[in-house]
């Protein structure tokens, strides 16, 4: 592990995972086994010794959303940055292993994608029903991906990183990077992965409740977007949600495993609705 703040760090392997975490990450549940995958935290929060940074492979201290933090890693380090051939920008609570991680990577230049993301889990917080597992499904390909774990290959990326301002967080940004992606690289250049799915927790699970809001609240974090699109005529397809193609899968033992996640969610709904009656 590099504190890159002291020495310049060194690419290992050809992926890199970028997350802005907090003191309630789910890293080390991304790290165990083989990763073909490089590890970038930036930390914003206070503990010496916060959970995964053992697993980190450079780590830096810095305040700040994971868009803000990724543009300043971006402007630290691009010579470092520019080596790796896809980068995921992740979320810290995101419940998935280092194989899946691993698999989605690979995926994303099998498929000759610009951007993916796996499908959500139902049990789990989704913004939008488009991105939870669909049964019978291997990819569809879309023209928006939400910011809470997307893959890009590198390229694409950083070509939306000289549009991005640190001004605003990651609020709003999945649909600009959406558009601009779409807009550029064509209908099949987005999409979801149905095969693989990560758990996002609800906040309400959480001991410690949304970390992210400590640095800014959700309502300022959409006054911040609203006015920077505004302000500088950003065009996107808000609420304009397509699916331009899907991909079937053949394969009995994933269409089985997608009917169980939402057999297991059915069984997770009703607890949940037990637990608000006794409460």
């Amino acid at each position: 592990m590099t504190d890159s703040t002291i020495k310049k760090p060194e690419k290992n392997h050809e992926f890199l995972v970028f997350t802005s975490a907090g003191d309630q990450n789910n890293i080390n549940g991304w790290c165990e086994g083989k990763r073909n995958f490089d590890l970038w935290v930036y930390y914003y929060g206070e503990k010496e010794n916060p959970p995964g940074k053992k697993h980190t492979d450079f780590f830096n201290r810095s305040k700040g959303g994971k868009m803000q933090n990724f543009y300043k890693c971006l402007n630290d380090f691009r010579d470092v940055i520019e080596k790796y051939n896809a980068i995921l920008l992740a979320d810290d609570d995101i419940v998935i292993n280092s194989e899946n991680i691993n698999i989605l990577f690979k995926q994303l230049e099998l498929n000759e994608l610009v951007a993916l993301q796996p499908a959500a889990d139902p049990a789990g917080k989704a913004s939008y029903p488009l991105h939870n597992v669909k049964i019978g499904s291997e990819l569809r390909f879309v023209n928006f991906l939400e910011i809470t774990f997307p893959f890009f290959k590198t390229q694409p990326l950083l070509e939306f990183m000289k549009e991005y301002s640190p001004i605003v967080n990651c609020w709003g940004v999945d649909w600009w990077f959406s558009y601009f992606l779409t807009q550029r690289y064509g209908q099949r250049s987005l999409a979801i992965i149905d095969t693989i799915p990560y758990f996002n927790p609800y906040d309400f699970d959480k001991t410690d409740g949304r970390e992210i809001e400590k640095l800014s609240s959700i309502k300022e974090l959409a006054a911040t977007w609203e006015k920077f699109q505004k302000d500088n005529n950003i065009i996107t397809e808000k609420g304009n949600l397509i699916v331009y193609n899907n991909t079937k899968s053949k394969k009995p033992l994933v269409i089985f495993k997608q009917v169980y996640i939402y057999l297991r969610y059915q069984v997770i709904r009703i607890f949940r609705h037990i637990k608000r009656l006794i409460k």
